[in-house]
């Protein structure tokens, strides 16, 4: 995975995160690099060619599919849904990432939930809107270029001729003679810019581009749209790019630009390299925080001390998805004093409302300052279950009374 952003910094424009995105983008470029290299100085490896070999003989035509059309329709598409998506889950966050179509529980994370309110929430949140957005369109970038890299790794290594490559070629018959059987000289009489493109045809760029960008594109869809009343309306976003792929790799072997096996192979790449990215340079399928599942406790009968003097029983669960019965909550006091979240007030700042250095996470004891109230939590949505009962070591279980806390850490 591409470097971390502490998830602290989210919303603020920290050095760290400046440092961070700096040095992402100077990997991306670094990945470039040979790409160039390629272009201008290495030669593709000079493969010969039998005179009787018919799959070279094919005419010139010009493509169906421009690359300037390819490298257009590839990036603006994946662009555009990353602004559009990354923009609905700003708005909407939790409804649109509900899984059966209505509104989310209200553990699901949220842009919205999760900013500070102050003065400066508008300007937090449009930063943090495009950060998501530079977060999901870097692994894009890096993909396309590693995808690009190796591709033309393949052809300038292998140098298979083109099925016009006849055509481009106009070999010179004073040059060469069909009774040697296999001809390596350069017998060439034509343009030479097309000769030496009529020697990269395995594999295909435009089947491993096309396959790559619509790849992410069908991926990132279905991580982002889980809005589900309209069942059918993710897989026909999905069915219109796989067949914008399908027929860019079509139209290659009709327009005589590649072999069949050209294409199958560049298409290979283009997939291998996109689920590779999404999976694991990108987080878009990083498991996120679903609902409170009251069997798996992650912190259990953690005392508080309230300034009353009277302990309170406190259960933590982290929010998860999976079946199991939530707890039985009623309408009785919030224990939301201690706990290091953005959202809490001025007021709110009391170090009374709980036991310095007393707390665990993850059933591990950490050391925390007294009051770390004032630094912004990891944007994670935790719950707390807090036993508002006379005392949590009460025999009868109908003394127990449950309220529900959120937080973030």
């Amino acid at each position: 995975m591409l470097s971390v952003v502490d998830e602290r910094d989210i919303g603020s424009c920290s050095k760290r995160k400046i440092v961070t995105t700096l040095i992402d983008i100077c990997i991306v470029g670094l990945a470039a690099v040979p790409l160039l290299i390629f272009k201008v100085s290495v030669t593709p490896y000079h493969r010969g060619f039998y005179c009787n070999d018919d799959s070279i003989r094919y005419p010139f035509k010009s493509s169906t599919i421009t690359s300037a059309a390819l490298y257009s329709i590839g990036f603006v598409i994946n662009i555009v849904l990353i602004l559009l998506f990354e923009f609905i889950r700003y708005q909407f966050g939790s409804i649109y990432g509900a899984t059966n179509g209505g509104p989310a529980t209200e553990s699901t994370t949220s842009y919205t939930d999760s900013t500070v309110q102050t003065g400066r929430s508008t300007r937090r949140k449009i930063f943090q809107y495009f950060y998501n957005v530079y977060r999901v369109l870097l692994p894009f970038v890096f993909g396309a270029v590693v995808e690009h890299l190796t591709t033309d790794i393949g052809k300038y290594s292998i140098g298979r001729l083109r099925p016009h490559f006849w055509s481009v070629c106009q070999p010179d018959p004073a040059k060469y003679n069909c009774v040697t059987g296999y001809i390596t000289e350069d017998v060439c009489t034509g343009d030479p810019s097309r000769i030496r493109e009529a020697r990269l045809s395995f594999p295909s760029g435009h089947a491993s581009f096309s396959t790559y960008t619509m790849m992410f594109a069908m991926l990132y869809v279905q991580a982002r749209l889980r809005w589900r009343i309209i069942s059918l309306l993710r897989p026909l976003i999905q069915l219109i790019l796989f067949y914008l792929a399908f027929y860019t790799c079509l139209s290659r072997v009709s327009d005589y630009k590649h072999h069949w096996s050209d294409v199958l192979g560049g298409a290979i790449i283009g997939v291998v390299t996109a689920i590779l990215v999404v999976f694991k340079v990108s987080d878009l399928f990083e498991k996120e925080p679903r609902d409170a599942n009251s069997g798996t406790p992650v912190i259990q009968n953690m005392v508080v001390q309230t300034p009353e003097h009277r302990t309170m029983g406190l259960q933590h669960y982290t929010e998860m998805g999976g079946p199991g019965p939530k707890i039985q909550q009623h309408n009785s006091h919030v224990m939301t004093k201690g706990y290091a979240n953005p959202h809490f007030t001025a007021e709110d700042e009391d170090d009374r409302y709980y036991i310095p250095k007393a707390r665990h996470r993850n059933g591990v004891a950490r050391s925390y300052t007294e009051n770390d109230v004032g630094t912004e939590g990891r944007i994670a949505t935790q719950v707390y279950y807090i036993d508002a009962g006379s005392s949590r070591h009460s025999d009868s279980e109908g003394n127990a009374t449950f309220s529900k806390m959120t937080t973030q850490l």
